[in-house]
C-alpha cells in the first residue's frame, strides 16, 4: 500500500484475508499518530504483526525494494488541503508518471495486480500511464491488461503484467455489479467511449490532440 495514510487500505487487505502486508507512508507525522492517539480509534492497524509500515516517499521505496507483491495498491495518494491552499502549485506528483508505472509494474508477481484509484476526471491520464508503461514493457495489447470501474466521482484502474483471464474478468464485472460500481471498461465490456476509444486508438497521438483535456501520458521530464 503506497499512502497508507489512516489505514483504509489496510482494512480491506485484512478483510480480503491478505496475510502480509507493507504500507509506505511518506509522513511519519501519520504514522505516530496512529500508532498514538488514534491507535485504539483504528483498531491498532499500525501495530498488527502482519502490517509492517515503513516512512517513506512511495516511489523511492519501490525503487529499493527488492520483494515482489500479489497487489500494488495506490488510493487517491494526493492532498486535496494542500492542493487547495496552494501548497503544491510549484511542484509534481512523480507516483503518475510513465516512469512510475513502469517502476510499480516490475514489482508484481507475474499475475499480480496495480490497483491506482483517482477521481474520475484524472482517470483517462491513468488509463494513459498504464498503457504507455505496458508497452515500455513490450506488452504489444495492453487492453487486454487493463480494467477500470468507477463508484460515484472515484475511477479505480486494475493493470497487470499478464492478460486478464476471461473467467477472472467476469467475475470482476459480476463483483462489480453487485457492488454497484459502473464498469467502463475490460476487455469484455469496453463500454465507455471515451476509455475503449484510448486503449484501442490506431493514433493514439491524434486521440491526445482531439480530446479537449491534456491526458497524454506524464513522464519524469514532463
Amino acid at each position: 500500500i503506497i499512502g497508507s495514510g489512516g489505514g483504509i487500505d489496510i482494512l480491506a487487505a485484512l478483510s480480503a484475508g491478505c496475510p502480509d502486508i507493507t504500507c509506505v507512508e511518506i509522513n511519519p507525522a501519520v504514522v505516530a499518530a496512529m500508532r498514538g492517539p488514534f491507535r485504539d480509534f483504528s483498531g491498532g492497524l499500525y501495530l498488527l504483526p502482519q502490517v509492517k509500515v515503513a516512512v517513506a516517499e512511495g516511489r523511492s521505496f519501490i525503487q529499493r525494494d527488492s520483494s515482489l507483491y500479489d497487489t500494488l495498491q495506490l488510493s487517491m495518494v494526493e492532498s486535496l488541503a494542500a492542493d487547495s491552499s496552494g501548497a503544491y502549485a510549484l511542484s509534481e506528483n512523480n507516483l503518475y508518471t510513465v516512469e512510475a508505472f513502469r517502476d510499480f509494474l516490475s514489482r508484481l508477481e507475474k499475475e499480480g495486480v496495480l490497483s491506482v484509484s483517482r477521481w474520475d476526471l484524472q482517470s483517462l491520464r491513468t488509463v494513459s500511464l498504464a498503457l504507455a508503461a505496458l508497452e515500455g514493457l513490450g506488452e504489444r495489447d495492453p487492453g487486454q491488461h487493463l480494467m477500470v470501474f468507477r463508484s460515484g466521482r472515484i475511477a479505480t484502474l486494475l493493470c497487470r503484467r499478464t492478460p486478464f483471464p476471461e473467467e477472472e474478468i467476469r467475475r470482476m464485472e459480476e463483483a462489480a455489479r453487485s457492488l454497484r460500481f459502473e464498469t467502463l471498461y475490460t476487455p469484455l465490456s469496453p463500454r465507455d467511449p471515451d476509455f475503449s476509444g484510448l486503449i484501442a486508438a490506431p493514433d493514439r497521438e491524434e486521440f491526445f490532440r482531439r480530446t479537449p483535456s491534456d491526458v497524454s501520458p506524464s513522464t519524469d521530464d514532463r
